[in-house]
């Protein structure tokens, strides 16, 4: 992926409905003040991005903080126009807490959907939906950092307004979780079933504890330093 590429993938988010402030707002979030942008000297002229857009021209792209739709909806670009351009290796580093079903779940069906394979890193915390999404990488190609965690555990909700109402928003939040629990009962080589016995309260994996369960594949091992 060239600085061209990357220009054009601002014309391909437009044209797929996303507008500039929506973005920017998602640049903002995964941005941090201490690297935010880089310079690269090329034999013509030198350019100015900020580092997750120069990553993302290695077919590499970061899942930050809470999932939302402004999250769901720039990644689900980026995984399709990365996909669209080459169909080399994408990988997806996610820190994540965790957050919107309904967004992630998004990101799930884009990441089904694509050609190219997807290597998942746990680059710190893959919690709640962030454990589906780093589940939901190419089988084999799943990994985490020595001393990151992964957590699991069932949807949460609330209610309100009349009881009729209720039970209705009752009957969908059981479906969702069946589907949260299938998702990781086939990620993780077990039955939804016990997968729901293991996740119905915070089920916290180191990195080793990953792998033995099925959500990971390996551990990035560190360098040697000598």
């Amino acid at each position: 992926m060239t600085p061209k590429d990357y220009q054009q993938f601002g014309l391909y988010a437009k044209d797929k409905g996303i507008s500039s402030l929506k973005l920017d707002y998602y640049n903002q979030k995964v941005e941090n003040s201490l690297t935010p942008y880089i310079l690269e000297e090329r034999t013509l002229n030198v350019t100015v991005m900020d580092v997750f857009s120069r990553l993302m021209m290695e077919r590499i792209i970061w899942v930050a903080g809470g999932v939302d739709d402004h999250m769901s909806t720039i990644v689900q670009a980026q995984l399709m126009f990365l996909d669209s351009i080459g169909k080399e290796d994408i990988t997806m580093h996610i820190d994540s807490p965790g957050g919107s079903v309904k967004s992630g779940l998004s990101m799930v069906d884009v990441m089904d959907y694509i050609n190219s394979d997807i290597a998942t890193v746990n680059t710190g915390m893959a919690a709640s939906m962030g454990s589906v999404l780093l589940g939901a990488g190419t089988k084999g190609k799943r990994s985490s950092l020595r001393f990151s965690t992964t957590m699991l555990h069932q949807s949460s909700g609330g209610f309100s307004g009349n009881i009729q109402d209720a039970e209705i928003d009752w009957a969908e939040w059981q479906k969702v979780n069946d589907i949260l629990f299938k998702l990781l009962g086939g990620y993780c080589g077990k039955t939804a079933e016990q997968v729901k016995k293991d996740a119905t309260r915070d089920f916290w994996l180191d990195a080793e504890a990953a792998v033995k369960y099925g959500i990971i594949d390996k551990i990035v091992k560190p360098k040697s330093r000598k």
